[in-house]
């Protein structure tokens, strides 16, 4: 007896989409007699993954499920060349971003050596300090904005190819069987689920803080895009931190072969965990579509199912909705660095930022209620705390000039010494008083040919480790605060040090 055959209309209910890819489920009814019958569902796009399919009923037993390639199909109507115009135009924003990055790496290169190209010879005992620590970030942010190029170049080459059916009049398209054995004559959904690799979602953070408050508050907006040939109208959707491409590969060690070599490096400042961009933010888009979430931890991925329904256009027009919001216990104090800047930035430190669940991702930064930059999450320069910059504080000044140096560079034996001295001043113009976060450095010495010796600290406390010096200091308001910070170094009369 042959099957009842039944073609039905559908479209895509929900979406589960992933950083890089997105599992679709769209759902049709049909009428089914007793027995054997056969769903087909029209029109799906060519980029859904045939393997990945699943399929079920509320009405009998799914007995099987295919997709095969359709029948070439008329094109819908749309501006196609012009969504592609606004890819080309974020491909060539980050592609631009990236060159930057790139140029900054060079310039920490060539700070990695002397006028003539060597190496500073006291570069080792900082190498991990700042060179490897912003190098770090940099290719983080590097990886990230290739993954983000490649996600739209694919999503720029389906749009192309897109474009040529526009122009024939025709587009490729699948269909979808689905086998359905029902105990009886009824009206039946039946749905279908399957992957596919033209769409993914991105994190960005809104970070705010307020004066005299003893925490910040984090919110996580995701951004839904989708370049399937078919737009997504009132789904549900959810956001997931998976990538089920990754699944299916274990990692494996590769054997570690270990050489000796001479260590070169440049020196090192502050080591920083989350970067600030100073220069006025581009303004985002605002956010279309807003509501809360349901957590799920699934495994090594965590799923935000949203409340509501979304609709997400096919092209680079996407659709952004807040996924959470949440407040942190933080110590938020104003830090002042005079070696690397003048002025003073407030900043936020946050203990338990592990619990949040965060991801990479741009951040905007707010203080009292006020854009104040941008900044880069990059939760692998996390330590115990998560360190988040919150703009500059106007009313603190600061400088750091170059003492007198009384015992000066002096020479005996076959050893010499060079002393340095600092003159650190933190003014206090505002209105009222301010505790500041004073941060200077020594270096650190990792031959023993090579001492160094801290002559005067003006009270602040030394890390042994980092030869980082540190004040906490209450300045009035219209006051200041100075402080000398004086060292020595001795090494082989025959080398040399570079200290400045």
């Amino acid at each position: 007896m042959e099957s009842n055959h039944v073609r039905a209309e559908s479209k895509v209910v929900r979406a589960t989409v992933f950083l890089y890819g997105a599992e679709v489920t769209r759902s049709g009814t049909a009428d089914l007699l007793e027995g054997d019958n056969v769903v087909e569902f029209e029109g799906i796009p060519e980029s859904a993954d045939p393997g990945s399919l699943s399929a079920s009923s509320d009405a009998g037993a799914v007995t099987g499920a295919s997709m095969e390639l359709g029948a070439l199909a008329p094109a819908r109507r749309g501006t196609a060349s012009e969504a592609i115009d606004e890819i080309d135009a974020e491909i060539a924003e980050k592609s631009d971003r990236v060159r930057v990055l790139d140029a900054e790496a060079r310039l920490l290169e060539k700070g990695a050596r002397g006028a003539r190209g060597e190496p500073y010879p006291e570069s080792v005992a900082r190498y991990s300090e700042f060179y490897v620590g912003r190098l770090t970030e940099i290719l983080a942010a590097r990886r990230n904005l290739s993954r983000e190029l490649k996600a739209l170049k694919e999503r720029k080459s389906a749009m192309e190819a897109e474009a040529g059916d526009f122009s024939e009049g025709f587009r490729r398209e699948r269909r979808i069987l689905v086998s359905v054995r029902a105990d009886r004559a009824c009206r039946a959904e039946v749905s279908a689920a399957y992957f596919t690799r033209e769409a993914s979602w991105s994190p960005s953070y809104d970070i705010r803080a307020r004066d005299g408050e003893k925490e910040i508050s984090i919110a996580l907006k995701g951004e839904a895009m989708q370049s399937t040939g078919e737009d997504w109208e009132g789904i549900g959707l959810t956001l997931s931190t998976g990538r089920p491409e990754d699944g299916g590969r274990l990692p494996s060690l590769d054997v570690w072969r270990i050489d000796s070599f001479k260590p070169r490096g440049p020196p090192a400042p502050m080591a920083r965990a989350v970067s600030l961009a100073m220069e006025d933010p581009m303004e985002k888009p605002e956010i279309t579509a807003a509501s809360p979430s349901s957590r799920a931890e699934r495994g090594a991925r965590t799923d935000y199912a949203l409340s509501g329904s979304f609709s997400v256009p096919s092209g680079p027009r996407g659709a952004t909705a807040a996924v959470w919001e949440r407040k942190i216990a933080a110590d938020i104090r104003l830090r002042c660095v005079p070696k690397l800047a003048p002025g003073a930035f407030l900043a936020a430190s946050a203990k338990g930022w592990e619990s949040l669940g965060l991801i990479d991702g741009p951040a905007r930064v707010f203080q009292d209620g006020s854009l104040s930059g941008t900044a880069s999450i990059e939760v692998g320069s996390f330590g115990d705390a998560m360190e988040v910059p919150l703009g500059r504080r106007a009313s603190i000044a600061s400088s750091r000039e170059r003492g007198r140096d009384m015992r000066g560079d002096r020479m005996f034996g076959k050893s010499a010494e060079a002393a340095r001295e600092w003159i650190i001043t933190v003014r206090n113009t505002g209105s009222s008083a301010a505790e500041v976060e004073i941060m200077d450095q020594i270096p650190v010495s990792v031959s023993k040919s090579v001492s160094v010796e801290a002559a005067e600290l003006s009270g602040g406390r030394l890390d042994e480790a980092t030869g980082i010096v540190t004040w906490l200091e209450e300045i009035p308001a219209g006051g200041s605060a100075r402080k000398v910070l004086r060292y020595a170094v001795s090494h082989p009369r025959d080398e040399a040090v570079r200290l400045e």
